[in-house]
C-alpha cells in the first residue's frame, strides 16, 4: 500500500530475504528468487500454513534451473514467545492443546523433513 515494492532494485543482492507470512502461504519468494536474492519462507503459528510453504519452497527448487535453484533456500520457523513459552509448549503440549502453535508448526515441519528423508534414502537405495 505504501509502494515500498518499487525499492526492491535498490538492495544490495548479498542481502539474504526472509520472507514472512503468517496468515497464508503466499509464493512470493519466486518474486525475490527472480530479483536475485537467495530467500527463505518464515511460517509461524498455523502448520497447514507452513506445510504448504514448505511443498512450495520444494516444488520452486525442483523446477528451476541450477542459477534459481540456489536461491530457494528452506524454512525458517518464526518464534513469536519466549524461550521458555515455546519449549513448555513442545515438550508439554497437553498443557496447550493448541492446533495453531509455533511448537505445533515446529512438529509438523520435523515429520516432513522426515519423510523427505526416508524418501530419499529409499530412492538412493534403488
Amino acid at each position: 500500500m505504501n509502494n515500498t515494492y518499487r525499492a526492491i532494485g535498490m538492495i544490495p543482492k548479498d542481502v539474504f530475504i526472509c520472507d514472512w507470512h503468517y496468515e497464508r502461504p503466499e509464493q512470493i519468494a519466486v518474486y525475490f528468487a527472480l530479483k536475485g536474492f537467495d530467500v527463505a519462507t518464515c511460517p509461524w503459528r498455523k502448520p497447514e500454513v507452513a506445510l504448504i510453504q514448505l511443498e512450495d519452497m520444494k516444488r520452486s527448487r525442483q523446477q528451476s534451473g541450477s542459477l534459481m535453484k540456489n536461491r530457494f533456500q528452506g524454512i525458517i520457523e518464526t518464534v513469536w514467545s519466549g524461550a521458555d513459552h515455546f519449549l513448555d509448549s513442545y515438550y508439554n503440549p497437553e498443557t496447550y492443546k493448541q492446533e495453531t502453535s509455533e511448537a505445533a508448526v515446529i512438529k509438523k515441519l520435523i515429520e516432513s523433513y522426515k519423510d523427505l528423508d526416508k524418501a530419499l534414502q529409499s530412492k538412493e537405495k534403488n
